[in-house]
């Protein structure tokens, strides 16, 4: 029962008009990874572990470089950051993690999906969410992608252009595949039991727009 209400939380909120687009964050640098934390304060852990120490320091509400990121023992990632000269260790939760560039995969799935929808008498922009549209949603990825784990996500899609974990469920990712050479988002939700390395798709939704941009 409680994986089901997960579940369909999932699916509500990316449902939702604002969902693929994100909170606005400003524009992260084109190249190497890069964290935006939209938590008021940050815990700097010493070790990559909610037992080690931390200080706290205020956010500095821009983009923090990311040389590394690494896993405990539970699974959860962690990324290693230096703010106002202190270098310690952020969980994922509350962080957007700037990660490659706009994807050429998610643009070509658009490009065959437009294509059939021109010929079934569609309006472009063509979009959908997989709550409302699981036809649709299935037409755009070729098959069923609900259920499917990360791994094969990505290796159908490639590097998405963010990831992020909200604050309140460090078992819950987000990947959003900005459309290279288009105004549009792919934004797929996953979810992962406590300790599993991987999480499965639960929502997927393509939208006009891009990640966090300012409205």
């Amino acid at each position: 029962m409680k994986k089901f209400l997960l579940s369909l939380m999932l699916v509500i909120v990316i449902a939702s008009s604002s969902y693929a687009v994100g909170d606005p964050t400003p524009s992260a640098p084109s190249k190497g990874q890069w964290a935006y934390s939209f938590d008021s304060e940050l815990r700097l852990y010493r070790r990559a572990s909610f037992n080690a120490r931390y200080s706290e320091v205020e956010n500095p509400e821009r983009w923090i470089s990311v040389p590394s990121a690494v896993r405990d023992d539970d699974n959860n990632l962690w990324y290693k950051v230096t703010v106002d000269g202190k270098t310690g260790w952020l969980p994922q939760t509350g962080i957007r993690l700037k990660m490659g560039g706009r994807s050429k995969a998610a643009s070509n799935l658009y490009d065959k999906f437009a294509r059939k929808m021109r010929k079934s008498g569609e309006r472009a922009p063509y979009t959908f969410n997989s709550q409302n549209d699981e036809d649709l949603c299935a037409e755009f990825f070729g098959s069923d992608i609900i259920g499917l784990s990360m791994s094969a996500l990505r290796k159908k899609l490639g590097t998405p252009t963010y990831r992020e974990s909200p604050s309140e469920d460090i078992n819950v990712n987000w990947l959003y595949y900005e459309l290279d050479g288009r105004d549009m988002t792919l934004m797929i939700s996953l979810y992962r039991e406590s300790g599993a390395k991987e999480g499965n798709v639960t929502a997927a939704r393509l939208d006009t727009g891009r990640t966090g941009a300012d409205e």
